[in-house]
């Protein structure tokens, strides 16, 4: 390169840098970037980081106080739920008296979307997964009259009493619903909640015939609730007649019934996927696998228009009894027990916290009416007695083998806490008519009074009624019956559905022989191998019902109740290999 290169391509340098320069110079001073308008860190949402942290900070500690008041302290009448609901109110009081928009704005409000979405898919999941089938299959009758018939009941009650109230004028002046609003009103209302019942059932091991039917009650009312508010809300706005009453009748059975139908495919499918494949080299993705796809059919009902809840309950019942026998270790088995159960500890309670500090966002004095809120309680009270007692009367009469008692029912009745699903229903109640505020707050005094007050008077009232504790699940008698409809069930089950999609089940007994069994079983066996007998129908003299090889494990026939021999005459038998899967 010579000289002249040089000179040229200096010549332009020179020209490109005094450009520059006189460029700067001309700029003013308070333009000019300095130390002073440095920012230091990496992003301006520190103010929402640090609520986020008070607020996990607050989660961890309600947590740590709820279990000492509990299990340490054995404060029986200051249940979990409350405990958490009170750390919830005291951090949302010290967010109100900040004033700060922002703290409002992310920590104040209650969001139905996240709550639905996100926090009680885990919470419903861990519930079925973990109900134990053999009491929940027992207790079916009594679960499905409370959970479905019950729910109808008091959501129709509680909106036909409140609207003739409404109509001789007692409520507050300016005061005034349609009755589809009430209706709808109703079907929020009427999902109970018994968290703090239930925790309290489990820490003193009350008898299980009463511990699970409050439980699969609570299960399958806030499905049937939801589905309810849901099917009702469509009407706010319009005028009603016959025609309004088979739509709303066709809509709910069409969401409960293809939500539960999508529910239990899902499941068989999951059990189906799990016994194809081997993931038995890596736990944690198997595990991970196993999580990902329990969550799967929430979102696929709620892409159809149906009931995610509603399908996540049914799926979650059947994972457990098809899908969980599928993994390939107790290793990976223990790992998805215990993250479902986490997830749903931490959502349920960050729910609770969150539902504490939204009291203080509704500082609107307009939006509380007394004489309403005090009559919605007394009728959710009214229409609980109906549902418990009349459905129990009916269930007495036709011939339960072990009647309900008065003392059961009172508990069972008492057992009726609302919680979140009624109030995150409410933040999305109608507001055709400008009601969603007077809804919320009503929901909330009601959510707060049941917690507090028939929350923490369970212990005192089982002492009170007498009711059996300090049972040990796993040495109680199961019931021995179970209706023919379960067993023919049962039969169609063994048969066509448990060999589809339950892996190496003969090859997993011959491993767990030498477990205990959850109850004595009778052995009858074939010419060359241990067989099942359903009879359709029951045996004569020789025992009808259902027999489980001798030596088999807990986990045989994982949910199906006892047979009781010798009940009349034989229709028919089925004869099908022995099968195991997972006892919840």
């Amino acid at each position: 390169m010579n000289n002249s290169t040089f000179g040229v391509i200096n010549a332009a340098l020179n020209v490109t840098l005094g450009h520059a320069l006189n460029t700067s110079l001309e700029i003013d001073n308070e333009d000019v970037y300095t130390l002073q308008d440095h920012e230091w860190g990496t992003d301006t949402e520190d103010i929402v980081s640090m609520l986020m942290l008070v607020f996990f900070m607050v989660l961890a500690v309600s947590l740590i106080l709820a279990h000492y008041v509990l299990h340490r302290w054995h404060i029986t009448f200051m249940p979990e739920a409350a405990t958490v609901l009170v750390a919830g109110v005291l951090f949302g009081g010290l967010v109100y008296l900040a004033h700060g928009s922002i703290a409002n704005q992310y920590l104040l409000t209650f969001s139905p979307t996240l709550f639905f979405v996100i926090f009680l898919p885990p919470i419903i999941l861990n519930s079925a997964y973990h109900m134990k089938q053999e009491f929940f299959f027992t207790e079916f009758g009594p679960i499905m009259a409370f959970g479905v018939g019950g729910t109808v009941i008091s959501n129709i009650i509680v909106a036909s009493l409140l609207y003739g109230i409404q109509a001789t004028g007692v409520f507050d002046k300016g005061v005034h619903y349609e009755y589809a609003e009430l209706l709808t009103f109703g079907g929020l209302i009427s999902a109970t909640d018994p968290v703090s019942t239930i925790a309290v059932f489990t820490e003193l091991k009350v008898h299980p015939t009463i511990f699970y039917i409050v439980m699969g009650e609570s299960l399958i009312n806030d499905a049937v609730g939801l589905v309810l508010f849901n099917t009702f809300s469509k009407f706010v706005g319009y005028s009603h007649g016959v025609m309004s009453l088979l739509i709303a009748l066709l809509d709910f059975c069409m969401i409960l019934g293809g939500s539960m139908i999508i529910g239990y495919v899902a499941g068989l499918l999951h059990a189906f996927i799990f016994r194809k494949l081997s993931l038995k080299e890596n736990m944690v993705i198997e595990t991970s696998v196993f999580v990902i796809f329990s969550y799967i059919p929430f979102v696929a009902a709620e892409v159809v228009g149906m009931s995610g809840i509603v399908t996540v309950m049914t799926s979650g019942l059947t994972i457990r009894r098809y899908a969980h026998g599928n993994l390939s270790s107790d290793e990976s088995k223990d790992a998805v027990i215990n993250v479902f159960q986490i997830s749903a500890l931490i959502t349920e309670s960050a729910v609770f916290v969150n539902l504490g500090m939204t009291v203080f966002h509704l500082d609107e004095k307009d939006v509380y009416h007394p004489i309403f809120i005090t009559f919605a309680i007394l009728a959710c009270l009214i229409a609980r007695v109906f549902g418990i007692y009349g459905l129990s009367l009916i269930m007495n009469y036709t011939g339960r083998r072990k009647p309900l008692t008065q003392r059961m029912q009172f508990m069972l009745w008492f057992a009726g806490l609302r919680g979140a699903v009624a109030f995150a229903c409410a933040s999305e109640f109608p507001d055709d008519n400008g009601n969603r505020k007077d809804m919320i707050a009503t929901t909330m005094v009601i959510v707060l009074f049941t917690v507090f007050t028939m929350g923490t008077f369970t212990k005192p009232l089982l002492d009170c009624l007498k009711i059996e504790r300090d049972i040990d699940i796993e040495t109680f008698e199961k019931p021995e019956t179970v209706n023919r409809v379960a067993i023919w069930l049962l039969g169609i089950e063994e048969r066509f559905i448990i060999p589809c999609v339950v892996a190496d089940i003969n090859a997993r007994m011959d491993k767990l022989d030498d477990e205990p069994s959850f109850h004595t079983h009778t052995a009858r066996h074939g010419q060359s191998q241990d067989i099942v007998e359903v009879d359709f129908g029951s045996g004569g003299t020789d025992g009808g019902g259902l027999h489980r090889p001798s030596g088999g494990s807990r986990g045989d026939y994982d949910g199906l109740p006892e047979l009781s021999p010798g009940t009349g005459k034989a229709a028919g038998k089925s004869k099908v290999a022995p099968r195991e899967y997972e006892m919840s």
